[in-house]
C-alpha cells in the first residue's frame, strides 16, 4: 500500500485541507484517501487526494461557475455562439465540468463523487474545443472507458447506438432488455434500478439499440 501524504494545512486553488475524512474504494477495488476541505468561500467539501495533489478540485464548485461565466462572455465575442447563444459544444463542455467538479450538481454523485475526472488541459474550453472539435449533430460526449476520465484518449463524439453499446447495459441479458420496455416506471427510475443513464433507458425502449431483442 501507497504511504499517504499528510496534506493537513495545505492549499490547493481555493482549498484548504483542514482534516482527514473516511477512505473510499474506487470500482476498481483501490481504497483512495479522501480529505475535508474548507473552499475561499466557505463550503466544506471532501476531496480525495489525487484530485488535490493533481490540482484537478480546486474549488468546492465555485470556480467551475465563475469560470463557465467568464468563457460565455470570451465565446461570443470570438464567434462560439449562435444568434446569442451558445453553442452545443460549449454546452457539453459546461455540462461535463459540472458534473465532475460541482459537489452541486444533480450528476456529481454518478462522476465526480466516484472519482471521475476532467483532465486539466479541458479545465478551459478553448482546449476541448481544439481537441475534440464541434459537436457533430445527433451525437454527445461519450467516454470509451465507462470509469476513465474525461481526456482525449478516452473520449468522443458517439452516436446513441455507441454510448449504449458502451455502458454497463451490454451486462443486461435479453429477459432484462425486455422488461426494461414493458416496465411502466419512469426512465430515470428504471436506470437507478440498473445503474444507466436515463438515455440509455430511453434508447432501449425506442429499440434504438438491441432492436431485435
Amino acid at each position: 500500500m501507497a504511504k499517504l501524504i499528510d496534506l493537513l494545512g495545505n492549499r490547493f486553488g481555493r482549498l484548504i485541507v483542514v482534516s482527514r475524512a473516511d477512505s473510499v474504494k474506487s470500482p476498481c477495488g483501490t481504497v483512495k484517501a479522501v480529505w475535508n476541505c474548507v473552499c475561499d468561500c466557505g463550503k466544506p467539501v471532501a476531496v480525495r487526494s489525487g484530485s488535490l495533489i493533481n490540482r484537478h478540485t480546486l474549488s468546492c464548485g465555485c470556480l467551475v461557475v465563475e469560470t463557465s461565466r467568464a468563457l460565455r462572455i470570451k465565446e461570443t465575442r470570438h464567434g462560439h455562439s449562435k444568434l446569442g447563444k451558445v453553442t452545443s459544444t460549449y454546452r457539453t463542455w459546461r455540462a461535463m465540468m459540472g458534473r465532475c467538479l460541482n459537489t452541486r450538481h444533480k450528476d456529481f454523485p454518478r462522476y465526480g463523487a466516484r472519482g471521475i475526472l476532467v483532465c486539466q488541459s479541458w479545465e478551459v474550453f478553448e482546449n476541448f474545443l481544439l481537441d475534440m472539435g464541434d459537436r457533430p449533430l445527433g451525437t454527445t460526449l461519450d467516454r470509451i472507458d465507462g470509469e476513465g476520465n474525461y481526456e482525449l484518449a478516452n473520449c468522443r463524439w458517439g452516436t446513441p447506438h455507441q454510448q449504449a453499446q458502451n455502458q454497463s447495459t451490454t451486462k443486461l441479458n435479453p429477459v432484462k432488455i425486455r422488461n426494461i420496455r414493458k416496465d411502466e416506471r419512469s426512465n430515470r427510475e428504471i436506470a437507478d434500478t440498473y445503474g444507466v443513464s436515463a438515455s440509455t433507458i430511453s434508447n432501449i425502449k425506442l429499440r434504438k439499440v438491441w432492436k431485435n431483442i
